[in-house]
């Protein structure tokens, strides 16, 4: 069963995402306006995460964050975090520390390669960013496709 996300009504969160249909994956991500509070709750034996650390209250006075994204297979999903970083940090998102902007980006990943061992590329940024503001269907194995 699919289900349609609306264009989310909160000020201040934007969402926008990727799905991969030749992978059966795919990426999800919220970006958020600051200030804003954040935290998490983890659980489980091998969680594969980036910066999960930063939403401790106990790591930083400033508990804002510029988004989360949400990634299927695995470690390598994971890596996509980097083309997020460039992104946000040419909007001039993220904490300021003297002429650069440090996004800070949460991230998790599922384990979804028992289906096929291809890893994303850079394309799932790049399109899922083209997105901002667009109604998505959740595609069957669970990260979000853009409605055409």
């Amino acid at each position: 069963m699919q289900t349609k996300i609306m264009e989310m009504g909160i000020d201040g969160f934007s969402i926008c995402g990727y799905t991969d249909i030749n992978r059966n994956s795919g990426m999800t991500m919220l970006l958020c306006d600051r200030p804003n509070t954040s935290g998490i709750f983890q659980s489980g034996g091998s969680p594969a995460s980036h910066e999960i650390s930063l939403l401790n209250s106990n790591h930083r006075p400033d508990y804002s964050i510029d988004g989360i994204l949400m990634t299927g297979r695995s470690v390598f999903g994971l890596a996509l975090i980097s083309e997020v970083y460039r992104y946000l940090r040419n909007i001039n998102a993220g904490s300021r520390l003297d002429d650069n902007y440090i996004p800070i980006v949460p991230a998790a990943a599922i384990y979804d390669l028992d289906v096929n061992g291809e890893i994303p590329d850079r394309e799932w940024i790049e399109r899922a960013f083209k997105t901002i503001g667009k109604i998505y269907q959740l595609a069957h194995f669970g990260e979000a496709q853009v409605q055409q």
